[in-house]
């Protein structure tokens, strides 16, 4: 059906396909989809239902088994999993809510490689402030009314689940006052059209749904009485789509008020990124206690280790991870415990020898980061619009995928592929990337 969709576009008169690209544009230019410049996606990725089920249950059964994993390290107490993961001491303020966990760490995204047919996760992502989890919904309304998408649509019935879809099914049953306003914090400079754009989108579909929600600045928002408060109105419930970033310690107090107001339920509490440290997945993926069902699951993961100088397990036998990653950089990767978007990431096949040496031992002097063997992905044919070029084009290149689950629910796949050369979710290829989405057929 993927290559279908290519055919009949290929079909389509040079006239009424810059139409449709003018609709694709207008619909999601502003949602950072593609860069200035670069790919707008002529269709989505269209794979067998079976393949986006299977995708999806992997992706919610590494959630709950890492959340899981991570509760266990904890027993009880979050300070003791801090000092596990080793989580900062300035960040540590998150551990002190005093708030049920629930709304924290019931939003994901696992991100995999396909290589040879079969998927492996790169890493499990926890929270709401997630990548494309606003941009893979537009998508899919925007390309499924495109022609080639109503046409094929109607004779195969095509599914694409909605992140937006997940979150308001959230919002309704994951606790406190579900009747009250929703606040959708974000920061956002006054002259950011994008980011207020992507609110609008928000909000409407959730007041299709009988959800009333505002964006609201994390630079501007208050709290009294234990709840959310922004120009007169009261918020029981709040979103979070912000990373506590330098720019906004100025503002920390009140996110700390935020997160331990008790009458807002705060859904993906700055408490997720905890719960999204790659340690958690290098202890799963080592763990010698799982059932045969757990470890299937688990398989599925690339090879993975804290970057130390211990024994780790690596096909049934001991292996020092850092000296397989320095005997061993064509096939490595090298990611802190605690960054996320590629920053940090050292990968050994695009690093020369002498300084792949110098990032592993600066990397185990830290002693924040795992080791992680390269997935080799399969690459796959799309069709795009040039931006520069005017035209159509066709990029082979690997696919990035990642499968969101909300409350357990199945929430749409994201999808991003690089332009040029190079393979997806590497450091330096997002900037050649268009982003696009995943449908069932």
């Amino acid at each position: 059906m993927h290559y279908e969709w290519g055919r009949r576009l290929a079909e389509i008169p040079p006239g009424t396909l810059r139409d449709e690209v003018g609709r694709i544009r207008d619909h999601a230019s502003h949602l950072s989809i593609w860069n200035a410049g670069g790919l707008i996606p002529l269709q989505p990725f269209v794979v067998a239902r079976a393949a986006v089920a299977r995708l999806h249950g992997l992706g919610r059964r590494l959630h709950k088994l890492a959340v899981e994993h991570a509760l266990a390290l904890a027993d009880g107490d979050l300070h003791r999993l801090a000092d596990h993961v080793g989580w900062p001491e300035s960040e540590r303020w998150i551990l002190n809510t005093g708030k049920p966990l629930g709304p924290a760490v019931e939003s994901c995204r696992t991100d995999f490689l396909v290589s040879g047919g079969t998927p492996y996760a790169l890493e499990v992502n926890i929270g709401t402030c997630l990548n494309g989890s606003t941009s893979t919904p537009v998508l899919n309304e925007t390309l499924l009314e495109t022609q080639v998408g109503r046409s094929l649509s109607q004779a195969h019935e095509l599914v694409a689940g909605s992140f937006f879809a997940g979150l308001a099914a959230w919002l309704r049953t994951g606790g406190g006052d579900t009747a009250g306003r929703v606040a959708l914090v974000s920061s956002v400079d006054s002259s950011d059209e994008g980011a207020l754009r992507w609110a609008e989108h928000q909000a409407r579909f959730l007041s299709s749904r009988g959800i009333t929600a505002d964006f609201v600045p994390v630079e501007e928002l208050d709290v009294d009485d234990g709840v959310l408060v922004w120009r007169g109105r009261r918020y029981t419930r709040a979103v979070r789509y912000f990373m506590l970033s330098g720019r906004l310690v100025e503002h920390r107090d009140a996110i700390i008020a935020l997160e331990r107001a008790s009458g807002t339920t705060f859904h993906g509490s700055l408490l997720s990124q905890l719960f999204t440290s790659k340690a958690i997945l290098a202890d799963l993926r080592q763990s010698e206690h799982l059932s045969a069902a757990d470890r299937r699951v688990v398989d599925h993961i690339p090879w993975t280790a804290r970057l130390s100088e211990h024994h780790a397990l690596r096909d049934g036998h001991k292996v020092d991870p850092v000296t397989w990653a320095l005997d061993n950089r064509e096939r490595a990767v090298l990611k802190p415990f605690h960054l996320f978007g590629s920053r940090g990431v050292v990968i050994g096949r695009f690093t020369d020898e002498s300084r792949w040496r110098q990032e592993v031992e600066r990397a185990v002097s830290s002693e924040d980061h795992i080791v992680q063997e390269l997935v080799q992905p399969d690459s796959w044919r799309s069709l795009y619009w040039s931006i520069e070029e005017e035209r159509m084009v066709a990029v082979d290149n690997p696919v990035f995928l990642g499968p969101y689950v909300v409350d357990g629910a199945d929430s749409g796949i994201f999808a991003q592929q690089p332009a040029g050369e190079g393979w997806p979710g590497l450091p330096g290829s997002t900037a050649g990337s268009s982003l696009g989405t995943v449908i069932g057929a």
